[in-house]
């Protein structure tokens, strides 16, 4: 049996945006992401991606330049992320795709990194 514990609630959410319209978008979205700061915390996001790949759960990061090669230049985009640190202390990786729905008018995304 599951309880109802109010924490989370279904609500709908608009159809997402035609994908060429996200690609459209492209040139921005890149700027716009490059212009953030370096999170403080950069380190872990970098170190957890690594573990998930090592436990064979992700992908390894891709370099901007191979991606372009894969799917074409623009032809993709980047979700950005953030560290959660839980009451417990523990660090929680967490994908910014509400952000970049909102912000960036899509849900499809790939990770990059310019190393």
């Amino acid at each position: 049996i599951l309880e109802e514990s109010r924490l989370w609630e279904a609500r709908e959410l608009p159809p997402p945006e035609p994908e060429q319209r996200l690609f459209d978008r492209y040139p921005a979205n890149r700027e716009a992401l490059m212009q953030r700061p370096i999170d403080p915390e950069a380190d872990f996001l970098w170190e957890s991606c690594m573990a998930e790949h090592a436990k064979g759960v992700a992908l390894r990061p891709v370099p901007e330049d191979a991606m372009d090669a894969i799917y074409g230049a623009g032809q993709y985009t980047a979700i950005p992320c953030f560290v959660h640190r839980q009451a417990c202390g523990k660090l929680r990786r967490i994908d910014d795709a509400c952000c970049t729905f909102a912000e960036y008018g899509g849900h499809f995304h790939c990770c990059h990194s310019s190393i």
